[in-house]
């Protein structure tokens, strides 16, 4: 992975800073929500100043390309992408397009790599912003899964999302006003 893609993420409305700078008080504030932890797996509810503490201290020890997805310099929600496309957002910010806006600036730094390949994705059943989310972004449905909830402590039934870089291309072409993210490592 080309990390020079990732740096300085931004959109329109949006900033994408590293998760290792991330205030562990708003991370509480946003993910110590059971209708937000539910619909993530690896997310534990409730969720403490010490599991932010924790999360941070991997993000430092460990770099990988995670953000905290900010405005006007405030936490609304997180996104990452391995192999794997995670997000969440905080409940008060929930039908703003945040997600989505985010995903598809981390997805179009990752496409501009002409290495890299498909993207995963998943969401719980009955998480339907999160599929509206990976369809405006161009995945499509790859079957069932069962995906692992730390918050629910069990295996809960999902759906396996895929996106390759055409399905990505097309659905930029199909939203061409919310596409681009700025790279403010770039010259304007």
């Amino acid at each position: 992975m080309n990390q020079s893609l990732y740096a300085n993420l931004a959109t329109e409305r949006l900033t994408l800073i590293p998760q290792a700078d991330a205030d562990p008080e708003e991370l509480v504030a946003g993910l110590n929500d059971f209708e937000v932890s539910r619909w993530l797996g690896r997310v534990p509810y409730p969720y403490t100043l010490a599991d932010a503490h924790k999360f941070i201290a991997r993000c430092r020890e460990v770099p990988a390309p995670t953000w905290c997805i900010t405005r006007d310099g405030h936490l609304v929600g997180g996104v990452g992408l391995d192999a794997h496309l995670g997000y969440w957002v905080a409940r008060p910010h929930w039908g703003q397009g945040y997600a989505t806006e985010a995903g598809r600036a981390v997805l179009a730094a990752h496409f501009a790599d002409p290495a890299t390949g498909h993207v995963e994705s998943s969401y719980f059943l009955g998480n339907q912003s999160s599929k509206r989310v990976l369809e405006k972004l161009g995945f499509r449905d790859d079957g069932p899964r069962d995906i692992a909830s730390v918050s629910q402590g069990q295996d809960m039934p999902g759906r396996r999302m895929v996106l390759t870089r055409a399905g990505f291309a097309l659905s930029c072409d199909l939203r061409r006003a919310d596409f681009g993210f700025i790279d403010r490592n770039t010259p304007a």
